[in-house]
């Protein structure tokens, strides 16, 4: 299988002097193509800022950090953000859905973006949608949807891109038992059916019973891998 990300002694160092806080302390970590991934830690250890460095929305102070083949060292920024749009989806704790469009339109909107087609974007989405079994509140707006349905909203805008990448930060944090299971069901789907690299970072146990792989982030280290 081909690897998805790559990362080589990864240092990530916030502040100077006395005042530096050493987020990550030389990780290593590839994932490949299929693979779903669960990384547990603490709070403060340092989980968001790998995922973040990950999703090329931060850099390493060190290190090498390769996904989808590419050394994100050598884009731009103008092309980090075209290769985030096309190869990697997002799913933040708290959805960030827009909240004065539809879940129809809120899913579309990275298609739009990405190819500025609005009548083929907004027809992926709706598929998307109903491959989900969302299609019934497709033209309801975030705050006619139960906090399980936004999350699940956010997943098909993540991947209507259909990227090779899957980012979660605690994407079960804000949610019910049985909204919980659902989200992660349905991050299994993609998983499995769509051949789509998870990585979930979180606090959450019930998280490590839907992935390939756990590790555990410590103090900016990876200490445990199961």
């Amino acid at each position: 299988m081909s690897k998805v990300v790559e990362l080589s002694r990864v240092v990530k160092v916030y502040g100077k002097g006395e005042l530096a806080v050493k987020a990550l302390k030389g990780v290593d970590l590839e994932v490949s193509e299929g693979e779903f991934l669960c990384i547990m830690g603490p709070s403060g250890s340092g989980k968001t800022t790998l995922l973040n460095i990950i999703a090329a929305l931060d850099k390493p102070t060190s290190g090498e950090v390769k996904v989808c083949g590419l050394n994100l060292a050598k884009l731009s920024e103008e092309k980090l953000a075209r290769f985030r749009l096309r190869n990697i989806g997002i799913v933040f704790q708290f959805h960030n859905l827009l909240p004065d469009l539809t879940a129809l339109d809120n899913v579309a909107l990275p298609a739009i973006i990405a190819t500025g087609d609005i009548k083929e974007s907004r027809k992926r989405a709706l598929e998307l949608l109903e491959w989900l079994g969302l299609s019934s509140g497709a033209q309801h707006k975030p705050f006619q949807l139960s906090g399980g349905e936004r999350q699940r909203v956010a997943v098909a805008r993540a991947i209507v891109n259909k990227p090779r990448l899957l980012l979660c930060d605690e994407p079960t944090g804000s949610l019910d038992y049985e909204s919980k299971l659902r989200v992660l069901e349905l991050l299994k789907r993609i998983n499995v059916e769509k051949k789509t690299a998870v990585i979930v970072v979180t606090h959450d146990e019930l998280v490590a019973k839907y992935s390939t792989r756990v590790l555990r982030l410590v103090d900016g280290r990876i200490l445990e891998s199961i």
